[in-house]
């Protein structure tokens, strides 16, 4: 395994600013308050669920931007509890987001939306089997949730006691 490259404040900054930007527009398209970008395949509470987990994902990185948190994304011990809660209820709700997502695409998903690309293929698009599909975000969202739930109980587990 190689040394990795810790990023620079900057970039982290810029980085966090397209997320926070992305899901916010993402946000605003599925809430109508902006056109979407294409042709849409998810009503539009999903779309605002996605655009959520960019703009959470995006807020995640502020604390590395400012120097706040190391390359891990582990705040310092002096950092306040409310910014400790704050990082530990956003990653929660990112895994609860992609998990609603995940969910809906494996139970209710738009069929013309499914596409796969494969080694195969090359760089070519084309129509992946529905029931292959959901079944593989079945799986993802099975994961994902249990993922939430892990997480959910250590953050209620630590809290329950203060």
């Amino acid at each position: 395994m190689g040394i990795q490259q810790q990023r620079s404040p900057l970039s982290l900054a810029l980085v966090s600013l397209g997320l926070v930007g992305a899901g916010a527009y993402f946000v605003l398209v599925g809430l109508g308050l902006a056109p979407p970008p294409g042709t849409p395949h998810a009503p539009g509470w999903i779309v605002m669920l996605v655009g959520l987990v960019s703009l959470l994902a995006g807020l995640l990185l502020v604390p590395q931007a400012l120097g706040l948190a190391d390359e891990k994304a582990q705040l310092a011990p002096n950092a306040p509890p409310w910014m400790r809660n704050a990082q530990d209820l956003a990653g929660i709700a990112v895994f609860g987001l992609f998990a609603v997502v995940g969910t809906w695409v494996s139970l209710g998903g738009d069929d013309a939306g499914l596409t796969m690309t494969t080694s195969f293929t090359g760089d070519r698009e084309m129509p992946a089997n529905p029931v292959v599909a959901r079944i593989a975000f079945g799986i993802g969202a099975l994961i994902t949730w249990l993922i939430f739930a892990v997480l959910a109980r250590r953050f209620w587990r630590l809290h329950r006691a203060t």
